[in-house]
């Protein structure tokens, strides 16, 4: 493979496109993370016999932020290899047909957390995932078609 092919029209090679798209992704999949912990529902106080009494927000918090390494590795990692595959095309077709494409493909992780998460959850990582492919995915310079 020469150096031209490996490079897209805006001379950025894929492989520094992957390390880019990993380093948001991360970004705004923690960013994520921390809503989903915002509206866990807050377990029982281990402490208490009466299984009215709750967990402070804020400990509950902490204890949800310290759940999303797994969804991370699990969703962040599928996602990211996904990405990897499509990451060669980015230059051949439109900045919006591209973002679309690669917004239908990352919701595929989620299908695991169809069954055995809450609602609320699944809604604020599918938004993750859109809202990365959407707004935030970087695409290099895109040409425009001369009319």
């Amino acid at each position: 493979m020469n150096a031209e092919s490996s490079l897209g029209c805006s001379g950025e090679s894929t492989s520094r496109w992957l390390v880019r798209c990993g380093i948001r992704y991360v970004i705004v999949f923690a960013l994520g993370w921390v809503l989903v912990a915002a509206t866990f529902d807050r377990p029982h106080d281990p402490a208490s016999l009466d299984f009215s009494v709750r967990l402070p927000f804020w400990e509950s918090f902490l204890r949800g932020l310290s759940g999303g390494w797994g969804p991370l590795l699990i969703e962040g990692g599928q996602s990211l290899v996904i990405l990897g595959f499509i990451a060669r095309h980015r230059h051949q077709e439109t900045a919006g047909s591209f973002r679309l494409r690669a917004g239908f493909l990352l919701i595929f992780p989620l299908w695991p957390y169809v069954i055995f998460t809450p609602l609320t959850m699944l809604l604020i990582l599918a938004g993750v995932q859109v809202i990365f492919a959407a707004l935030i995915m970087p695409l290099g310079k895109v040409s425009l078609p001369d009319n």
